[in-house]
């Protein structure tokens, strides 16, 4: 009887652990996020240099171009694709004031990625598993050609745009 009454205790236990686990990761993941209005008032502080570094994406010659920092190191690659369509990852050969910037901007600004892709070159400002945010710069066009943002709101300035993903 008392064995029955403890592997009772332990599935409702293990079953409420479960509920909670499903309701309050999401809660906790979407508060660790930097708020829309934090986002845009950054973006605001920064204008003049995320203009610069997003004119000097634009002229270089890689179509698509990512840069991050693991371990406290600048990694830039580009993910264009080949002839057969398979996307691959290759380092960067870029001009010394590009690096610069980005590091400068990545480092006093805590943007976790910089990114340019065909119509757009975007800067993370927070994110985790699940979503990213942060502001846009289209290059051409109406919109980003991606289906990856979940919200995307244009900002007074031409061709910003605030974006979840």
């Amino acid at each position: 009887m008392k064995k029955k009454i403890v592997i009772y205790l332990f599935s409702v236990i293990g079953i409420l652990i479960i509920v909670l686990i499903i309701f309050l990761v999401p809660l906790v993941v979407t508060l660790s996020l930097p708020s829309k209005e934090k986002v845009i008032r950054e973006f605001y502080n920064n204008e003049a240099n995320l203009h610069e570094l997003m004119q000097l994406l634009e002229s270089c010659d890689y179509e698509n171009l990512q840069f991050r920092y693991r371990n406290r190191k600048l990694e830039a690659f580009s993910t264009d694709k080949r002839n057969d369509g398979i996307s691959y990852m290759s380092d960067v050969i870029l001009d010394e004031i590009i690096i610069k910037k980005v590091s400068n901007l990545m480092r006093n600004n805590r943007f976790l990625i910089i990114e340019k892709r065909r119509n757009y070159v975007l800067f993370q400002r927070g994110g985790n598993f699940r979503y990213g945010v942060g502001v846009l710069y289209l290059l051409e066009g109406d919109e980003p050609q991606n289906n990856r943002f979940v919200e995307l709101e244009k900002l007074p300035l031409d061709n910003w745009y605030y974006y979840v993903e």
